[in-house]
């Protein structure tokens, strides 16, 4: 049986959690001829669950825009904010907006996140 959250629904169980993602740090590094390049290093990699909450597909000016937003659910890990990033297997990239520790217990994350393409 699972542990309960204070208001007494259960944490995410383990099954759920069936994504493997990568959770990167921005940082800088220098090319072969010494210019500063953007740089995303791996912190984690680690079983989550993701989930869409919302889509938009924009045209503006002959160019299309897709917006989504996504909660990121993974077990608690310490360091993890919103200057961070998300990157699924299959190479999308999530920037992190919000970071939740939903009851305070330590023990799972929700990352709110938003993929633009």
């Amino acid at each position: 049986m699972l542990p309960r959250r204070l208001n007494g629904t259960a944490y995410t169980g383990a099954g759920s959690l069936n994504t493997r993602v990568t959770l990167l740090k921005k940082s800088v590094a220098r090319d072969a001829e010494g210019e500063e390049v953007q740089a995303d290093e791996a912190v984690a990699t680690v079983w989550a669950k993701v989930e869409p909450l919302a889509y938009k597909y924009t045209e503006k000016q002959e160019r299309v825009a897709t917006e989504s937003t996504h909660k990121v659910t993974i077990r608690f890990l310490s360091g993890i904010t919103a200057d961070n990033l998300v990157q699924l297997s299959d190479g999308t990239v999530f920037n992190i907006e919000a970071v939740n520790d939903p009851d305070q217990r330590k023990v799972e994350m929700w990352l709110m996140c938003f993929a633009r393409r």
